[in-house]
């Protein structure tokens, strides 16, 4: 297929290596007008989570992001992960492929995860014609693994589309949308690590969105102000902070996302292959871990400090997103620190709390150090931080 101009916009942009400049407003790039944004949103989400199914949730956000690029893995795209859902952005040329691989995730949900799985394809131009902004910073975790940062309102409002309950809703996908029934390759996908007990006593999943100025003159507070005064609260650098360390890293065999990771590829391979597949390799991990030695690609030394540099902890998609390990009296304060510019109007904010972090894994080529693990606090993070945002802002 004759790939169009925008196609390289995303692999051309310039990359930024630390999280506070992505807070800069300048770094971002306008979204090109011919590409789509693709969204997923686990149905019912909540009730899965107080069912305890929260980690089942993560897995099926992530897998939304494994499939796609599984379809389209010639092309560089931005994707964030947002537990119980995801997002990612296609160039014209790919925008079918892509939508075939999300219907098809779709159809597999309920037999591979037990859940039901909404899936929706925004055009940008769209969401420019609604009146929105939608931009793109390159973040760079490490060499050659990228995560898309988002600016604007453009991400809210492709959201909300995805969530229409009208019947005639244009955006979400259906049936109609693809011709073949080729199951999704998740392979990529796994869930091997222990949950991440906090250091400190508590896991704060935060999501921070300012607010706009009246008469559309910007943010009443912005980002860079508002991660300067995080950082003061905690006395170091937020980095410093993050849910990840060797110290709470645990590997466990048989893993306690078996039936996961499992369930993951039993579209494709059945569920006992599937079950036999994850044994075997996970088994192989649980020798190199245990002995400290390189196993094939798997070197256990690298492969963990590379993790420490690939995970999404922090994040951008218009609000702040944060999952941070930290004392409960730090937690105390960054609240009372919110609620007070809550209360000025400057920004809505809402939080989740527990004792521990997740940590799901997608890995494209680890010999060539390229993976990205994501992070959400457990018990459903970012999902009952959201709600918690949108209870407070009314």
């Amino acid at each position: 297929m004759q790939k169009s101009t925008s196609d390289s916009f995303y692999a051309d942009l310039a990359p930024v290596a630390r999280f506070g400049d992505c807070l800069n407003d300048q770094v971002y790039t306008p979204a090109p007008s011919d590409w789509t944004v693709l969204i997923s949103d686990v149905r019912d989400s909540t009730a899965a989570i107080a069912e305890g199914r929260y980690k089942a949730v993560n897995m099926v956000g992530a897998a939304t992001i494994t499939a796609v690029l599984d379809m389209t893995r010639s092309t560089l795209l931005p994707f964030l992960f947002g537990g119980d859902g995801a997002t990612i952005l296609v160039p014209p040329s790919l925008r079918d492929q892509a939508i075939e691989a999300l219907v098809h995730l779709r159809d597999n949900c309920r037999q591979m995860f037990d859940l039901d799985l909404r899936v929706g394809a925004i055009p940008v131009a769209d969401i420019l014609a609604a009146g929105h902004r939608l931009a793109i910073c390159k973040y760079e975790l490490s060499p050659g693994n990228y995560l898309g940062f988002l600016a604007g309102t453009g991400h809210a409002y492709a959201t909300e589309r995805l969530k229409d309950p009208s019947p005639d809703n244009v955006y979400l996908l259906d049936r109609s949308n693809t011709e073949s029934d080729t199951p999704p390759d998740l392979s990529g996908l796994s869930c091997r690590w222990q949950p991440l007990q906090s250091r400190r006593g508590c896991m704060v999943t935060l999501v921070i969105e300012p607010v706009e100025a009246p008469g559309g003159d910007g943010e009443m507070i912005d980002r860079p102000e508002i991660n300067a005064a995080i950082s003061e609260i905690l006395g170091e650098d937020m980095g410093r902070f993050a849910p990840v360390s060797l110290d709470n890293m645990h590997f466990s065999w048989p893993p306690s996302g078996l039936a996961l990771e499992a369930g993951a590829r039993s579209a494709r391979h059945g569920r006992l292959g599937a079950i036999v597949s994850v044994l075997r390799s996970s088994l192989g991990q649980l020798i190199a871990e245990r002995l400290g030695i390189r196993l094939g690609p798997y070197d256990p030394k690298r492969y963990h400090a590379e993790l420490l540099d690939n995970t999404d902890y922090r994040k951008l998609d218009g609000p702040i997103r944060l999952v941070l390990d930290v004392a409960p009296a730090q937690a105390d304060a960054i609240a009372a620190y919110l609620e007070t510019e809550a209360h000025e109007g400057r920004l809505h904010f809402g939080q989740h709390r527990s004792d521990a972090a997740l940590m799901t894994c997608l890995v494209f080529d680890i010999a060539a150090g390229n993976h990205i693990h994501f992070i959400d606090g457990a018990g459903g993070g970012h999902t009952l931080a959201a709600l918690d945002m949108k209870r407070k802002a009314g």
